[in-house]
């Protein structure tokens, strides 16, 4: 578990949820019409991790898998669920299918 008490035993969610919610007040993230969500931290980290890997010319399908597994999801789709949900990403993958399909085209036409 990521978050512990000062027993040293894991928080519950609902714990979290009421500190998230009370630091977004003090910095001013929450007001009218704005509320940010808990999870969006995770998506942001998720995002940037997965884009920074690109760039660097990690192998995704390896570091993905620590990655699912660093969030705790069971099934690997639900990691690569971040892949299609973020349009930075799709791009990325998008431009990789792509490459794929014409070096594929071409090692078929020889």
């Amino acid at each position: 578990m990521f978050f512990l008490n000062e027993n040293g035993t894991p928080v519950n969610y609902n714990g979290v949820l009421y500190v998230f919610i009370k630091i977004s007040k003090k910095l001013g993230l929450r007001h009218a019409g704005k509320k940010p969500k808990i999870h969006g931290i995770r998506h942001s980290f998720v995002a940037r991790r997965i884009i920074k890997w690109y760039q660097e010319g990690a192998d995704l399908d390896v570091k993905i898998l620590s990655l699912s597994t660093y969030l705790g999801h069971v099934e690997i789709r639900d990691t690569y669920w971040y892949l299609s949900s973020i349009p930075e990403l799709l791009n990325i993958v998008s431009e990789k299918f792509e490459n794929f399909a014409n070096h594929e085209r071409e090692r078929n036409m020889i």
